[in-house]
């Protein structure tokens, strides 16, 4: 299975394609560029600015126009907000995820669909030299410097 991932807007959003990609080259998926012809289209949206919106809409389309058999995954910010208002995608093909939790209901979708078992690395590292830890998502390791564990969140842990 071929994948392509396409990602706009913040670091968190970075991180989490990354995050994603890993775990698609350790199930042993073949990843390509956006603008080749894949399986499957991954779009890590962003609806910051209605410009960041334009850009989804067009990657989609351009992902549909490139494989007329391609599902496309729409996430992010702009799937959220395209939910919100009660869109819903023309084509049958494009799915929108808007879990808080986008990498685990990506790998869910996956495996409900395909039967393909992807299981996410601890850290998304793989083509940086600093890895990006996503402080919404809580953390429960209570490193030394970190005070993240001690804030609100899933990580969140009571002081005894």
């Amino acid at each position: 299975m071929r994948i392509g991932v396409k990602t706009l807007g913040c670091k968190v959003n970075q991180a989490e394609s990354d995050f994603l990609l890993s775990a698609f080259r350790k199930a042993g998926l073949e990843v390509v560029d956006f603008e080749e012809v894949a399986d499957c289209y991954i779009i890590n949206s962003c609806a910051v600015t209605g410009e960041a919106e334009r850009k989804t809409r067009q990657y989609v389309r351009r992902a549909l126009r490139k494989n007329p058999e391609a599902l496309v995954l729409l996430i992010g910010c702009c799937a959220k907000a395209w939910q919100r208002r009660g869109y819903r995608p023309l084509e049958e093909r494009v799915v929108l995820l808007v879990s808080d939790q986008k990498e685990k209901e990506v790998c869910q979708f996956f495996a409900k669909h395909w039967g393909i078992a992807l299981s996410l690395p601890p850290f998304p590292l793989p083509s940086r030299s600093r890895a990006w830890v996503k402080v919404e998502d809580g953390c429960d390791h209570f490193c030394s410097f970190c005070l993240v564990p001690y804030r609100p969140g899933r990580g969140e842990k009571q002081k005894s």
